[in-house]
């Protein structure tokens, strides 16, 4: 989905500045009679265009009008610094409400528009339950695109409705998640989409006010931001069946798809420097709820390698980990050596994957292994089913047990490309990420998943086989 404006128009209908041509128009000669008459024919055509000339004006803007639904449409004219201008507006909701939304416009473009020639605005309408969506286009005379306005009226009591009260409060986080994503992936706004700043103005808290126009297939949110001093005006697309399970239950608009796994989308540049956060140990209700938080505010992702045990008390923070778009790893069940002899290595690599398909209905799967202790040997490196994640940077972190020495740690050795390890098992690991995750985004790094890093430096991982990290 590109970050632009949107044709939304039904009909189209082109107005032009007059022109009489009446330097062009030829008067054939017949014979003697003509030819005697030609001054007086000139002189009639003078004083007669005068008058005609207001008329051809007038008929450029038709009365009457109807779409391509053969509706009738309405209009409001006016002139815009010297531009011929007109508004269309339906007439099958209160005469009212889209009279006031036409002179909205019309006050709005005569403080925001000069240097054309001529305005026309069109608009597009979707009728979903009580509701009217109204979408409105203003083009100039090479039909390029000035401005969009939209507006929602409710059809039982004829009121202006704003959009954002149709969503429930959970819907801002996922919101938020689509406006970086879809930004970045657009490459709009360049760099300025993978700096702090950015990341601080899109947080769901900041993202209540927008405008919305829906029909049965998606909704499309225009907002503005306001970065580097600059207002910038986006657009973002979202399919239907991804806003559903947002509606507040008096307002839904579309069927509830049932599955109980809806990640969110993470943009990853392969181009740009990045690092993977991995956390061990978890989950542990509280301090993983406080990393998923400090990890959004930043569009951060990480890798939680998970004790199956863990699993089994906190199975909503497991699936609250993945629909906020994290990677769930296995650090086996109870967190024993691989490497000693009687270990049920078979137990220990399916169990957490049976817990994580009951929590997810078989919706998920684990995709990797982290060994306890980082203790590996020949034996696991045969029998495992998952690539064997290791790390490229210890933060000590339950050694020290303090957040200022675990941001010290990353942030004195931090490498492009560098595997993270932390354990959310820690209250300081996680106050840690306070500071740690701002200053790695002021860095220039993007924090990502391993299976993204890994994906972007073009490795393909392996059953069996260990990695530390993945340079360029």
């Amino acid at each position: 989905m590109n970050i632009t404006y949107k044709k939304l128009s039904l009909f189209r209908h082109i107005l032009t500045k007059t022109e009489t041509n009446y330097d062009k128009m030829k008067v054939r000669k017949k014979g003697d009679e003509m030819k005697k008459g030609k001054w007086i024919l000139l002189v009639l055509l003078i004083l007669t265009g005068l008058a005609l000339v207001p008329v051809i004006k007038k008929q450029l803007i038709p009365e009457g009008l109807r779409n391509s639904r053969n509706e009738d449409v309405s209009a409001l004219r006016f002139e815009v610094n010297d531009a011929k201008a007109v508004v269309f507006y339906p007439k099958n909701i209160e005469t009212e409400f889209s009279l006031n939304m036409a002179q909205f416009i019309k006050d709005d473009l005569a403080n925001s528009v000069d240097q054309v020639e001529t305005l026309k605005v069109d608009f597009n309408q979707y009728e979903i339950g009580k509701y009217l969506f109204l979408s409105f286009d203003a083009v100039d005379e090479q039909d390029h695109l000035i401005k969009t306005y939209r507006t929602i009226c409710n059809l039982e009591t004829h009121e202006k409705v704003e959009g954002n009260a149709f969503f429930q409060d959970s819907f801002y986080e996922f919101f938020s998640t689509e406006v970086r994503y879809q930004i970045k992936e657009s490459g709009i706004l360049g760099d300025l989409a993978f700096s702090r700043e950015f990341y601080e103005k899109t947080t769901g808290s900041n993202l209540h006010e927008f405008e919305l126009f829906m029909d049965e297939e998606s909704g499309l949110f225009s907002l503005v931001l306001c970065l580097s001093d600059q207002e910038v005006l986006v657009e973002v697309e979202i399919a239907m069946e991804q806003l559903a399970s947002y509606f507040k239950e008096d307002e839904v608009m579309y069927q509830v798809n049932d599955s109980v796994v809806h990640p969110v989308r993470h943009y990853v540049d392969p181009e740009r420097p990045m690092v993977a956060l991995t956390f061990d140990d978890g989950p542990v209700r509280q301090n993983t709820l406080i990393a998923l938080e400090l990890l959004d505010l930043y569009d951060a992702k990480g890798t939680f390698f998970m004790l199956g045990f863990r699993m089994e008390r906190n199975p909503d923070v497991v699936l609250d980990v993945i629909n906020r778009g994290h990677e769930v790893g296995s650090h086996t069940y109870n967190h024993p050596y691989l490497t000693k002899s009687g270990t049920n290595l078979n137990y220990q690599y399916s169990r957490n994957q049976e817990i994580l398909s009951e929590i997810t209905s078989g919706e998920a799967e684990i995709r990797l292994l982290r060994p306890p202790y980082g203790s590996v040997n020949q034996t696991v490196k045969s029998t495992s089913p998952y690539p064997l994640v290791m790390w490229s940077l210890d933060t000590r972190d339950w050694d020290t047990l303090d957040a200022g020495a675990t941001h010290d740690a990353i942030m004195n050795n931090v490498k492009d490309g560098d595997i993270i390890l932390l354990h959310d098992l820690h209250e300081s690991s996680v106050e840690s990420l306070r500071t740690v995750v701002p200053a790695l985004i002021e860095a220039g790094y993007q924090l990502v998943t391993v299976s993204e890093l890994m994906e972007a430096r073009g490795i393909e991982m392996k059953n069996g086989v260990t990695y530390s990290k993945a340079r360029k």
